[in-house]
């Protein structure tokens, strides 16, 4: 996750180019909702430890960690290198994302200690392979990487873009939806049949705008 935050977040800003400024502005929306996913995965891992260890100790560490102070939140840290008893390698990953270093300097520290791979990806390489990720991802940022894919003319399995079609939330299939009518409007028409009984409003309209296009 650090590597693809990293990845988007070295497109440089453009003058005048609409297609570009496009890119950006997408490309920035897909950080965020990286740094959203941290946060949601920080969560996640506390309210783990709260299970396996004493929870007056984890209240106490996620109660520091939450603070702006350097000696408060390095605190909770503390309280956790003392509380948690997984091996070396696994806890050192796990205090690292807890921290509050920037993600390159997360990354840097992860990377050093062989516990993940930074991979350097073309963009392109790095959206795909977020998507078959999906089940990892927030919901917010599964729309991003197919708002991404449009703009940045990525193309993407038809696997990984007619699952997303079916996906449970109405914003992640009007994400697959936008991308293929872009990608392959034949398809579009093959499935018509099937995306005109889509209850979502916004599929609804993406539909009858492509009908009046199409058909």
């Amino acid at each position: 996750m650090y590597a693809d935050y990293i990845n988007f977040k070295i497109i440089q800003p453009v003058d005048k180019d609409t297609s570009k400024e496009k890119i950006l502005s997408v490309s920035e929306l897909l950080q965020r909702s990286l740094i959203e996913l941290e946060i949601d995965i920080k969560e996640r891992l506390i309210l783990i430890l709260k299970l396996i260890y004493p929870l007056d100790k984890i209240h106490a560490a996620a109660f520091n960690l939450q603070s702006n102070s350097v000696a408060t939140h390095g605190r909770g840290l503390e309280i956790l290198e003392h509380t948690i008893t997984l091996p070396k390698k696994i806890k050192s990953a796990l205090l690292t994302i807890l921290d509050n270093q920037t993600l390159e300097e997360k990354l840097k520290i992860l990377v050093e200690a062989k516990i993940v791979e930074d991979k350097q990806l073309v963009l392109s390489e790095r959206t795909r392979k977020l998507l078959t990720l999906e089940n990892s991802l927030s919901d917010w940022c599964l729309a991003c990487c197919f708002h991404f894919a449009i703009v940045g003319r990525v193309r993407l399995s038809i696997v990984q873009i007619l699952t997303n079609l079916h996906h449970p939330t109405g914003f992640v299939r009007e994400a697959a939806f936008a991308y293929l009518t872009t990608a392959s409007p034949k398809i579009v028409l093959d499935l018509l049949p099937q995306l005109e009984k889509d209850p979502h409003p916004i599929i609804k309209a993406q539909v009858r705008d492509f009908v009046k296009k199409y058909c």
